[in-house]
């Protein structure tokens, strides 16, 4: 089977299971926007920010450094996901107390929901490190049973509380903690299932700790600023305009963000198998999925451009008929994040990864400046059109150093004649032709 065949299977496969993810953590936001409405909704989407803030920042960029080094089998994998989770265990534990004592000294929102939220950091972050050992070490079928695992005991836990004592935001929280602890264990079961970790002291290496650190300070730097330009738009609606335009602004974005699932499902499998690649190879598969991609992406965004007042009446009720509007001002961003996200773990994958930290700097500072000139005055419509102005911006950037870095022309992402017998084969079984 073709390397570009290969991929094109585990990419549709992870991205059915996206689909499968985007759909149960789709119906657990109508449990949660339903019994909180839109101002508690706010709420909840900021801890949830802030939560995944501190777990990004405490995991130090090792998931990437885990699945780059498993995937370039260099060195032997015990010794790599050992010495990952030693760091990651120290390091999640170590970042969420130091949240506990920030989100106390402040008194931000509600204290023991917030508490529950925040304390999962640790159990998040290993489970996180988890999943992406089993794509490193190509288990992407567990891999994706991950991923849809922790939506589906959100749901579980939320259905059997809501049926039992009804729900509120505390007993959401309780559901959120042990959505988090049943996933990390279902993790741990398949790791040591398939004999992907080893915890034993013998396994510890400095060097190779030092290695992967190495290794990850730059994705870790480019990769947190880039969630901020992803997430920002969050905390700065929160401060200005207040926890209903938050909830408002939340649900539009959660309606867009199933988009993005396509080129995530992508990008996991090519930050796992362009390292094994040859050079040739891995860049011009990577220049045939983003323009397949985009093709995608604008049917849907077309799609929800025309009915997503629909959607949103259907789903979420009148209260959020306002995230509507948002719609067609998220959606150009959202198909520019999605060929950003390939492109950007192609370089992740060839080891690129110094010129993200200048890419998503000037994407972040464009997003803020324009929320803070711009929000005040036009609301959340200015908070729309920053987020898709600050995508298109590091685009512009990642386009360039991709055409120079690869001596390309601009025209190699034209649609040609090729690109559809490619899809056609795919689908249809001609091997030789995906081959040449």
């Amino acid at each position: 089977m073709s390397n570009l065949l290969k991929l094109f299977k585990e990419s549709l496969s992870t991205f059915i299971f996206q689909i499968l993810l985007f759909f149960l953590a789709l119906i657990n936001n109508i449990i949660i926007t339903r019994i909180l409405g839109p101002a508690g909704k706010g709420e909840y989407d900021v801890i949830i920010t802030f939560t995944l803030v501190v777990r990004m920042i405490s995991l130090l960029g090792l998931e990437v450094a885990a699945v780059n080094f498993l995937g370039s089998k260099k060195i032997d994998k015990h010794i790599i996901t050992f010495n990952v989770f030693f760091i990651g265990i120290i390091s999640t534990l170590l970042f969420s107390t130091l949240s506990l004592i920030f989100w106390s000294y402040f008194n931000i929102g509600y204290d023991l929901e917030s508490y529950l939220f925040i304390s999962t950091v640790p159990l998040s972050g290993l489970m996180l490190l988890s999943n992406y050992f089993l794509l490193g070490s190509d288990k992407v079928l567990n891999y994706n049973i991950i991923e849809s695992g922790k939506n589906f005991f959100y749901l579980f836990f939320l259905t059997l509380l809501l049926l039992l004592l009804g729900l509120n935001y505390t007993k959401i929280s309780v559901c959120y903690f042990f959505s988090i602890f049943s996933t990390f264990a279902l993790g741990i079961y398949f790791l040591i299932r398939h004999s992907i970790i080893n915890l034993e002291w013998r396994n510890f290496s400095l060097k190779c700790s030092k290695e992967l650190l190495s290794f990850a300070k730059y994705p870790y730097i480019s990769g947190f600023i880039s969630f901020l330009v992803y997430r920002a738009d969050v905390f700065i609606v929160n401060i200005i305009l207040g926890k209903y335009a938050t909830g408002i602004y939340g649900i539009a974005v959660l309606l867009i963000e199933s988009m993005n699932y396509i080129s995530k499902s992508i990008q996991l499998v090519i930050l796992a198998k362009i390292p094994r690649f040859e050079s040739v190879e891995g860049r011009d598969s990577v220049i045939f999925i983003v323009k397949t991609v985009f093709i995608v992406l604008l049917f849907l965004g077309i799609i929800f451009v025309l009915y997503g007042k629909f959607f949103i009446l259907l789903i979420f009720g009148a209260d959020f008929v306002e995230s509507s509007k948002l719609i067609i001002y998220l959606v150009p961003g959202i198909i520019i994040l999605g060929i950003n996200k390939v492109i950007s773990s192609y370089f992740i994958a060839k080891g690129w990864v110094k010129i993200f930290i200048l890419i998503n700097s000037c994407a972040l500072t464009l997003n803020i400046l324009l929320d803070i000139i711009y929000v005040p005055l036009y609301k959340l419509t200015a908070a729309s059109i920053s987020t898709s102005i600050a995508y298109f911006s590091s685009f512009i950037i990642i386009l360039i150093y991709f055409l120079n870095k690869e001596k390309l022309p601009l025209s190699v992402f034209l649609p040609k004649k090729n690109d559809f017998k490619i899809i056609k084969d795919m689908f249809f079984g001609n091997k030789k032709q995906i081959s040449k």
